[in-house]
């Protein structure tokens, strides 16, 4: 759908919230780890796999150099800490000198707002001011920007993704909450896309005041608009119905099952729980429930789309090397999630899920 200009006026009711928002006093309307159960679907997350090719480093995705003399062979890439030649090496496209010799290292983080820039690849806005600084936006902080708490990012989740010790807002599966960074309407969970402030596009919120499957929501509050669907138990014995769910990654959203069960592969959907297969995919024509988790270099919404722990940078997956799990996936221990949470499902499975922090 095409571009329109907007202010963007997010229309979060933030209750009794005293935190502000990258030093600007906006209230940090975020969510609480609301309950340990997770919601369950059929769909679980992918172990790594043994590289091939190359020395050294090889733990997730397709080790091995693309250059031959390194011992690699055409068509692979090699993970961080593995020597280098040239950045075509490397699965992060970064290869840069560590005592004597060439190493890959981790893809660059994006920058938050207030850092200065030379491009506005350098942002996790996109945008470079014309002072060069990233440009602070309001609301809420985007993915790739620093954190301290779920209730700071507008994905609601905010945690260590295994490239560093800082944490910053992670990514969450399917369609992007609002005040996300986007580039269409699709993107969105609301379907709208608006050009705001410092010329960022961002995800907005429906002009209706209830939100639609995938925005952020309250199941024991008011932090957010109610769900679509959403409705009180009234006089007749009307029985009451919440839509708000934590989904996998223990992120609350509003969700609506789909009465005939969960959506084949091929159809369309909003997050991953919609899914038969528990994968809800970004295509060129929306999302949809896609058989498995997707490959290196194929689109994603968030590092649980990829398969063998590879990043989702940028919307693509990228392999990086990381050994713990992504927001979402399968887990039996703490220690083999990134977060260091791993939460039960109503079923008794366990997942990924975000700290347990306010």
């Amino acid at each position: 759908m095409p571009m329109r200009r907007s202010n963007l006026v997010l229309k979060l009711a933030c209750a009794s919230m005293a935190s502000s928002v990258c030093g600007l006093g906006v209230p940090a309307c975020g969510h609480e780890r609301l309950v340990a159960v997770t919601s369950d679907f059929n769909g679980t997350g992918s172990g790594g796999t043994t590289g091939t090719g190359g020395q050294g480093n090889v733990v997730t995705g397709s080790g091995g150099s693309t250059n031959p003399s390194l011992g690699g062979s055409p068509g692979t890439c090699r993970m961080f800490g593995d020597k280098c030649q040239a950045p075509s090496d490397c699965c992060s496209q970064v290869c840069d000198p560590v005592g004597s010799d060439m190493v890959c290292q981790l893809a660059p983080s994006c920058r938050s707002g207030m850092a200065t820039c030379t491009s506005g690849g350098d942002c996790c806005s996109n945008v470079c001011g014309t002072d060069g600084t990233c440009p602070t936006l309001p609301w809420c902080r985007i993915v790739g920007e620093t954190c301290s708490a779920n209730g700071n990012c507008c994905s609601g989740a905010c945690g260590v993704n295994g490239t560093g010790n800082v944490s910053t807002c992670q990514s969450v599966d399917g369609c992007k909450p609002a005040g996300e960074i986007c580039s269409v309407g699709q993107d969105c969970c609301s379907g709208s896309c608006s050009l705001t402030s410092f010329n960022v596009n961002r995800c907005d919120l429906p002009a209706s005041g209830c939100s639609p499957p995938g925005e952020l929501c309250d199941p024991f509050g008011n932090k957010f608009p109610p769900c679509c669907g959403d409705r009180m138990g009234g006089a007749g014995g009307t029985p009451s119905r919440s839509l708000c769910s934590l989904t996998a990654a223990g992120v609350p959203r509003c969700w609506n099952p789909a009465p005939s069960g969960p959506t084949p592969e091929g159809g369309s959907c909003k997050v991953h729980e919609d899914c038969a297969s528990g994968y809800c995919l970004p295509t060129g024509n929306g999302l949809i429930c896609g058989a498995k988790c997707v490959s290196n270099n194929d689109r994603c919404s968030a590092a649980r789309d990829c398969c063998d722990n590879a990043q989702c940078i940028k919307g693509i997956c990228r392999p990086q090397g990381i050994v713990c799990k992504q927001l979402g996936q399968a887990c039996l221990l703490p220690d083999e999630c990134c977060t260091s949470n791993c939460a039960p499902s109503a079923s008794g499975r366990y997942y990924c899920a975000v700290p347990l922090n306010p």
